[in-house]
């Protein structure tokens, strides 16, 4: 699924989604625990199997899904500058 900013840039393709205590298995945890409920969306740009990079994207950054194309609520220069490419702890 390709995902797209508020401004209509390409961020790259959904690769996983991670829900709640799900999340808190692959994240390695924080000292408060901030994410155990969270969902967050892993999105690579690249190819499958080679990212040039990854983000991952709180849920409530997602504005809606139309087709096979996720938007986001914030623009490019936003996502790109949010620290979303680091794992959440």
């Amino acid at each position: 699924m390709k995902v797209i900013t508020s401004d209509g840039q390409e961020l790259g393709t959904l690769v996983r989604v991670f829900r709640g205590s799900e999340a808190s298995q692959v994240f390695q945890r924080c000292a408060d625990e901030t994410y155990m409920d969270a969902t967050y969306l892993e999105v690579g740009r690249g190819s499958a199997n080679a990212p040039l990079y990854t983000l991952y994207i709180p849920y409530r950054a997602i504005a809606d899904i139309l087709d096979s194309t996720l938007i986001l609520n914030v623009d490019a220069k936003t996502a790109c500058s949010s620290g979303w490419g680091q794992k959440p702890c």
